[in-house]
């Protein structure tokens, strides 16, 4: 390999930074190399030149490096660089003519006709493309890629997408694109740059730093200095407190960032900054205007905005970027504008119907009452219809709102009440549920409404089978039975499966398969799939109890069938228990097919009560085939992630397949110390001769 340097030279200095092999980056760009053109775009602090410095000094392709300024917007100049890189990889014999009379190197035609006939693997970096507006030069160069022989690539690194023919490039397998998605540390990415500068990080730290700044290389660089400094044991409690207001970091988001972008853009960034996510749509009623698509392809080119859905059509900021934008929003611009954009934002989710987010952005304006209204429409919709919770829960917090106010004004609003423990509930924020379930009780118990007050039970119910209190989840799924009228059968449904798990936990299985068959037949009645194939696996679960696995293995093949995405983690806890009963059977090997197959590949890596189940089943097959040491590390996984559910005493479970193991292991030990002993005692002593 050779580096050729024209204009400037590499930041070899920056790989010294680049600590952490990323070898999933360094495939792309050899996979590249099979195009004419490779495009790397993403704006400042994702690590463009520094993987391409990499990937240039270890590549074993001829390498011509051209770094561009603001001169090459000087046609002259640039040709002179441009055909300096491409002729310095010519040797002497290799020219196949001379110059034209009065021509020089500077005739790009000729330079292209000489270019024509190297031979080898030859590799041209033209780094920071962004800094050329010149027409011409990008004339020069959609040339260069177009009529370049096979044996030359060109790699272009750019904060801005150049104005080239690009859909035409991609229709004829002309280029290779790279972008700030590409470029994003990974977990693994991050666990592994911690681990290499010695830095000991619980794993919520770990998703903190993630989900802050989304995998910006530079971000997470200045976050890891500041984090260097701080003494081992207070560095979690300083990774939670961490933000757009560290003067470091806010330093590079003014100055590498915010400063750099177009008065126009920063506008754009300034005005929809207010907003948790957004399209163009929802861009074009806040801001009043029809071009926001526009400066969503810009931001989304550069880095700056990501997607959050699977279309590509809704996005959001990194959270780094969007509390350093809401810190100069809130110092530059006026309370009433502010309102503005608010209201508008809640008026475009009410004409969709999303009430909830409605509500709160009315919240956010300062108009807390016409929130309330929207909430109290919400709360009579969703409790009255058997709900299927909206993806929204988890991002809404106006019932902590809500709950700010003193008792006697919640105990005026015992509806708005159980919504807020219905919201409570399904954001797992348990420690907010108690007071507003109380005081709804209690008005529903004044008024004698029991179809109410039996909704109230229900939502208890849920609860105390989330914490595991089986007793408990029984006696109020029976008092929640006892007051709900026949046509509300979500909550019905929610009551059922409350008890089910109550009796599945005290040992009466008899009972608790009955509950579960009523509760699917609740939920299948309220059109809740989802929580009808969760009944399903309760009562599969049930079966393997009782030893029933053929009816068992049956209904688990029954749920496999069903394609709803919503359905992901009922079909691969279905998954785990056919490899439970694979194992029951002793066909070790298919139990861990049926494991690994509910594992990966897992969109939701944090959650789901399959992941306990799958990681001691594996564990079980590892002891089965005297693999302890695997096994106790499969265990270790599996604590992991039962940590968060404590539905369900997974604790006690795991140490007893921990006892095993380690009896196993002394009982192998043992074996091993009785047969050596055995050997050496049936080995021939040889006599000494007796002394005379």
């Amino acid at each position: 390999m050779s580096v050729i340097n024209i204009g400037g030279c590499p930041p070899t200095s920056l790989e010294s930074k680049s600590i952490v092999p990323r070898h999933r980056l360094l495939s792309l760009l050899n996979e590249g190399t099979k195009y004419p053109l490779t495009l790397c775009v993403a704006s400042s602090g994702w690590g463009k030149g520094t993987l391409l410095t990499s990937w240039a000094n270890h590549t074993d392709k001829h390498v011509s490096w051209l770094q561009v300024d603001e001169s090459d917007n000087e046609v002259a100049m640039f040709y002179q660089k441009l055909a300096s890189s491409l002729l310095a990889m010519l040797s002497k014999q290799d020219y196949q003519s001379d110059p034209p009379p009065g021509a020089s190197s500077l005739d790009l035609a000729w330079t292209l006709e000489q270019v024509s006939h190297i031979t080898g693997d030859h590799v041209l970096i033209l780094n920071d493309y962004h800094l050329v507006s010149n027409p011409e030069v990008h004339e020069a160069v959609i040339a260069l890629i177009r009529w370049a022989p096979p044996s030359l690539h060109l790699i272009i690194s750019s904060e801005s997408t150049p104005p080239f023919p690009l859909s035409s490039f991609r229709a004829h397998s002309q280029l290779f694109e790279i972008s700030a998605l590409d470029l994003a540390f990974t977990r693994g990415d991050l666990r592994l740059l911690l681990r290499e500068n010695l830095i000991d990080l619980k794993e919520t730290s770990v998703e903190r730093l993630m989900d802050l700044t989304g995998g910006w290389p530079a971000a997470l660089h200045l976050a890891l200095l500041q984090i260097k400094r701080i003494d081992p044991e207070d560095r979690d409690d300083f990774v939670s407190n961490i933000g757009a207001r560290d003067r470091r970091i806010t330093e590079w988001l003014n100055d590498a960032i915010y400063d750099t972008l177009p008065s126009r853009i920063r506008t754009f960034m300034l005005d929809t900054c207010i907003l948790n996510e957004f399209s163009a749509p929802l861009c074009d009623t806040v801001r009043s205007t029809d071009d926001s698509g526009e400066y969503i392809v810009w931001l989304k080119d550069r880095g700056l905005i990501s997607p959050v859905d699977d279309q590509g059509t809704t996005f959001a900021y990194p959270k780094l970027l969007r509390a350093f934008l809401r810190d100069q929003f809130s110092r530059t611009s006026d309370l009433a504008h502010e309102k503005d954009l608010w209201q508008k934002a809640a008026a475009w989710y009410q004409k969709r119907g999303e009430l909830l987010l409605a509500a709160e952005y009315h919240m956010a304006s300062g108009d807390t009452t016409a929130g309330w209204l929207l909430l109290d429409r919400y709360h009579s919709h969703a409790l009255e219809s058997a709900p299927s919770i909206s993806p929204q829960k988890t991002r809404l917090t106006w019932y902590r709102e809500f709950l700010s106010w003193p008792d006697s004004v919640l105990a005026q609003e015992p509806d708005l009440c159980l919504s807020a423990a219905f919201s409570s509930y399904y954001s797992k924020d348990l420690d907010h549920i108690e007071r507003p379930l109380r005081l709804a009780e209690q008005a529903f118990l004044a008024r004698d409404d029991k179809p109410a007050l039996g909704r109230a039970h229900a939502i208890r119910s849920l609860v105390y089978r989330y914490r595991g209190s089986a007793d408990l989840a029984i006696d109020e799924g029976k008092h929640a039975l006892d007051n709900l009228p026949t046509d509300l059968n979500w909550f019905r449904g929610s009551a059922l499966l409350s008890q089910s798990f109550g009796f599945y936990l005290n040992g009466d299985a008899g009972s608790s398969a009955q509950c579960a068959a009523e509760a699917r037949s609740e939920f299948v009645k309220a059109h809740d799939n989802r929580h009808a194939a969760i009944a399903e696996t309760q009562h599969i679960e049930v079966l393997l109890l009782q030893g029933s696995l053929i009816e068992a293995e049956e209904r688990s093949l029954a749920l496999l069938e069903l394609q709803s995405n919503a359905l992901d983690a009922e079909r691969r806890l279905a998954r785990a228990i056919l490899g439970f009963i694979a194992f029951e059977r002793n066909h070790l090997n298919e139990a861990e097919v049926h494991f690994n197959t509910a594992l990966y590949p897992s969109p939701n890596a944090q959650k789901g009560k399959y992941l306990p189940f799958a990681y001691i089943g594996l564990a079980e097959v590892a002891a089965a085939r005297s693999d302890i040491d695997t096994s106790l590390m499969l265990l270790n996984e599996a604590e992991q992630y039962a940590a968060p559910r404590p539905e369900r005493n997974w604790s006690a479970y795991i140490q007893g397949v921990k006892q095993r193991c380690f009896w196993s292991r002394e009982t192998t030990r043992k074996l091993q110390r009785f047969s050596t002993r055995k050997d050496r005692s049936s080995k021939p002593r040889s006599r000494e001769p007796q002394a005379l």
